[in-house]
C-alpha cells in the first residue's frame, strides 16, 4: 500500500449524522420458538451518542403483541446471532394490509460477510480524533497525504505505526477543516481519519486477530487524544478489492471536548514514536490489565468538568500503576531504596520526574513544595475530610492538573518515549513542547 495514498471513507457519515449502513436478509427469533425470515436495515447514528440500530417489518400481528410484551428477541445476520432489545414497535394499517415496524438496539457487534476468510487490508475510521500536522519534510513515520479535487488541494496529516507485524496508516479526512468546525460548534461526533491495517509481510489477517489489533487501537489512539476515539465501522478486503466482512459497533466514545493531554498536533511523529513501547507493555498481561484500568480513569477524569471527582480517579490511577510498577520488579530492593515504602514520589523519582510542584501552580504551592504529598492530602480531604487543605476551585483544579501531568509522564516513561511532549502545566500554545525529563 503506498505511504502517502489517500484512502477513501467506506462510510462518509456527516457530523451527528445518520446513514444506513446494510440493507441485508435474515431471521428473527423469538423466545417462544418462533422464527420468521426477514429483511433487516442496519442504521449507524452520530446522533446524541454514537449507536446502531436495526429495523425490520413483520404483518404476523400474533408477532406484534409478543415484542409489545417487552419479550426479547434474537436476530440472525450472514449466520451470527445478535442480542439486543427492541427499543420501539409502531403497528400500522393501511386498508386491509397490517404489519409492524419494530426497531433493534443490538447489545454485541454485527458482523456481516464471512468471517472465516482471511483479508489482505482492514479499513476504519477513527471518531473524534484530533487532527494533527508533520512539520517538515515528509518522514516514513509521519507524513502528509496529497489530495486533490475539483475544488482545491490539500495536504492531510498522516502517520504509520508499526508494531506485532502489521503495519497502520492513518490519516485525517479530506474535509477535515468543515468536520473540525462543525465538531467545535456542537461538540458531537464526527468521522475525522479513515486508516488501513496489513501485515509488514504482505500476508493475510484473520478474523481472529482483529479484536485484538482494534482493542490496541482504541486505548492507544485515546491515550494520543486525551479523550476515547475508538476505530468503528471495520471493513476486510481481499487482495482484489472486494469486502469480505464487516464489523459494526459502537465502542467507548467521547463527544468532541477540549482534552489538554501530552501530544502536541505540530508533531505527529510522536504517535509512531510510542506505539511499539505502548504494545510492549499491553503485551504483559499484568501491565495490560493494569493499563486497561488506568488509562479508563486518567481518560475519565480528563473530560470530566468536576476536578474534585477528576483527582479521585487520577489518583486511583498513580496507586494503580506505583503498585504494578512495584510488582513487576524488585519489590524489596525497591523499598529499601526509598526508606522501607515505595509511593508515589518514589516512583517520580525512579522516572526522573520533579515532584517539586512548579511555580505556575501557584495556589497549591503555597500548601507546600512536594507535589506527591499535596495530592494525597487533597485527594483524602474528599474521601475524608479534613481542615489540612482548603477546599475551594483553584486548589481543585490546580491539584488535578498536576495529577494528570504526572501520569502524563508516567504513561510516557512506561511506554519507553525519549522525545518531546506538550507539558499541560506550561504550554500556552501548540508547538509549545519540550523534552520529556528522563533524557
Amino acid at each position: 500500500m503506498p505511504t502517502r495514498e489517500y484512502t477513501k471513507p467506506i462510510y462518509d457519515i456527516e457530523v451527528n449524522g445518520e446513514i444506513l449502513l446494510k440493507n441485508i436478509s435474515g431471521e428473527v427469533h423469538f423466545g417462544n420458538g418462533k422464527k420468521v425470515n426477514t429483511y433487516f436495515e442496519i442504521y449507524y447514528s452520530l446522533l446524541r451518542l454514537p449507536s446502531l440500530k436495526v429495523l425490520f417489518t413483520n404483518r404476523n400481528p400474533d408477532l406484534y403483541n409478543y415484542l409489545t410484551d417487552k419479550n426479547r428477541i434474537t436476530l440472525v445476520i450472514d449466520r451470527n446471532k445478535v442480542k439486543g432489545i427492541v427499543s420501539a414497535v409502531n403497528f400500522n394499517l393501511k386498508g386491509k394490509i397490517s404489519f409492524f415496524n419494530c426497531e433493534f438496539i443490538p447489545h454485541a457487534p454485527i458482523i456481516t460477510g464471512d468471517k472465516s476468510n482471511s483479508v489482505k487490508i482492514i479499513k476504519f475510521h477513527l471518531l473524534n480524533f484530533p487532527f494533527f500536522y508533520c512539520i517538515g519534510m515528509p518522514l516514513s513515520s509521519c507524513y502528509d497525504v496529497p489530495y486533490k479535487d475539483n475544488h482545491r488541494n490539500a495536504r492531510l496529516g498522516g502517520v504509520l505505526l508499526e508494531a506485532m507485524d502489521y503495519e497502520i496508516h492513518f490519516h485525517s479526512h479530506s474535509e477535515y477543516r468543515e468536520i473540525e468546525k462543525e465538531l467545535r460548534r456542537t461538540g458531537g461526533y464526527g468521522i475525522t481519519h479513515i486508516g488501513k491495517i496489513k501485515r509488514m509481510d504482505e500476508g493475510l489477517i484473520s478474523f481472529d486477530e482483529v479484536d485484538n489489533i482494534l482493542n490496541i487501537l482504541h486505548y492507544f489512539l485515546s491515550f494520543t487524544a486525551g479523550r476515547w476515539c475508538p476505530p468503528v465501522l471495520i471493513t476486510g478486503i481481499d487482495d482484489k478489492d472486494n469486502v469480505i466482512w464487516e464489523v459494526f459497533e459502537t465502542p467507548l466514545v467521547t463527544k468532541w471536548v477540549y482534552s489538554p493531554n501530552w501530544f502536541d498536533i505540530y508533531n505527529g511523529s510522536s504517535i509512531h514514536d510510542i506505539f511499539p513501547g505502548f504494545v510492549d507493555m499491553w503485551k504483559d498481561d499484568v501491565w495490560k490489565e493494569t493499563l486497561e484500568h488506568s488509562l479508563y480513569w486518567y481518560l475519565l477524569s480528563n473530560t470530566l468538568t468536576s476536578k474534585d471527582a477528576g483527582i479521585i480517579l487520577s489518583f486511583t490511577a498513580l496507586d494503580r500503576l506505583k503498585s504494578t510498577y512495584l510488582r513487576k520488579n524488585n519489590k524489596h530492593l525497591l523499598k529499601n531504596k526509598y526508606g522501607g515504602k515505595f509511593k508515589i514520589d518514589s516512583l517520580l523519582k525512579e522516572f526522573k520526574i520533579d515532584p517539586t510542584i512548579p511555580s505556575k501552580l501557584s495556589n497549591i504551592k503555597k500548601l507546600g513544595d512536594n507535589g506527591p504529598k499535596l495530592i494525597t492530602e487533597v485527594r483524602n480531604s474528599y474521601v475524608h475530610p479534613t481542615e489540612r487543605i482548603p477546599s475551594n476551585l483553584d486548589i481543585s483544579f490546580e491539584a488535578w492538573q498536576l495529577t494528570q501531568w504526572y501520569l502524563d509522564l508516567i504513561f510516557l516513561k512506561l511506554f519507553d518515549y525519549n522525545g518531546q511532549y506538550s507539558n499541560r502545566i506550561t504550554s500556552t500554545r501548540y508547538g509549545q513542547v519540550e523534552d520529556v525529563p528522563w533524557i
